[in-house]
């Protein structure tokens, strides 16, 4: 039995989508989900690099006083007060009818498949859609060696401008971090061969058809066009808000809402990830590094207005979580 189980975890070829947050992860994931073959949660996950990196601390989590005290502490995650809230709580006795292998992989895999409904032994994929696992893509090719990983990109000039208009975050920090961040996983990604593949935000808002087919044709699927359309908006936030239908236009902001000066210190900041990722700098000739106290004075006044901005849309002990949970994985 036992024997059956590993098998079938080192087998299982999961698909992830990674990327930075406000660069189409989420409308992406829906677009996927219109697939009769494939099943990605629609709340992140998130807990994967603790899941693994604390694993030492869980013990044989096929004991089970062990398994209780683990689910005790994991389920004071976000993912799981957010299933909470939706009516749709993930008990432990749910966990654990999923599990086949008491390993980081066979764990988080029997959780997504409880979440989705998606037993062992379907022909339907099962994934995760978590924008911070840009920064983990080779821990995902290390434990799930048939992986597949999507990685989102969004021009940072637009994307600038998007999580500045969300959260209230500094454009220049949020540049850097995007180079930083794009390029990481981009180079990690390498390892995966033609199981890692890139998306453009704007390629796939101008021609959905062309980018589903290529997906498809990664994870071995037949495109269905249901694919192109979407039953429910993706967006609760920005001007794609509410929308039901792929938005074309929601490209080139930068192009009238970025002053010059603006324009060159983001393009600098990000250059190198730019040139790599298939953006084109208008004004910027190189890349430039920015001191790292100004960073963190950014980091700070970031941090507050991400704190406020989560304070107003969930009251103020939920919001003060959400702000101390996401400054963690980010």
């Amino acid at each position: 039995m036992m024997s059956n189980a590993n098998n079938q975890s080192r087998e299982s070829a999961p698909v992830f989508l990674v990327g930075m947050p406000r660069s189409g992860t989420k409308l992406l994931r829906d677009l996927l989900n219109r697939h009769p073959n494939i099943r990605i949660p629609e709340t992140e996950s998130v807990i994967l690099p603790m899941l693994v990196k604390e694993w030492p601390d869980f013990g044989d989590l096929s004991v089970e006083a062990n398994f209780d005290k683990f689910f005790s502490r994991v389920s004071k995650q976000l993912f799981f007060e957010y299933l909470r809230q939706d009516n749709r709580p993930m008990t432990q006795v749910m966990w654990k009818s999923y599990i086949q292998e008491y390993t980081p992989a066979g764990i988080f895999e029997a959780l997504v498949r409880a979440d989705t409904n998606n037993r062992y032994g379907s022909d339907i994929i099962w994934g995760d859609k978590s924008p911070s696992y840009i920064n983990h893509v080779g821990l995902i090719a290390d434990i799930y060696p048939r992986a597949r990983v999507i990685h989102i990109v969004r021009d940072v000039r637009d994307y600038c401008l998007s999580i500045s208009k969300a959260w209230g975050k500094n454009k220049y920090r949020a540049s850097y971090r995007w180079g930083q961040s794009v390029t990481k996983g981009r180079v990690e990604g390498r390892v995966l061969g033609e199981r890692y593949l890139q998306v453009n935000y704007e390629t796939l808002i101008e021609s959905p058809e062309v980018v589903l087919r290529s997906i498809c044709n990664m994870l071995e699927l037949e495109f269905s066009a249901e694919m192109l359309t979407l039953v429910k908006p993706s967006e609760n936030l920005g001007e794609t808000r509410g929308q039901t239908e792929i938005i074309p236009t929601n490209k080139g902001k930068f192009e009238t809402e970025l002053t010059p000066k603006e324009l060159k210190k983001i393009e600098e900041m990000a250059f190198n990830g730019m040139l790599a990722a298939g953006y084109e700098p208008r004004l910027a000739t190189s890349y430039r590094s920015p001191w790292k106290v100004i960073l963190f004075m950014r980091k700070l006044l970031d941090g507050y207005h991400l704190s406020q901005a989560a304070r107003q849309e969930h009251g103020f002990f939920r919001g003060v979580k959400l702000h101390l949970y996401n400054s963690k994985i980010r």
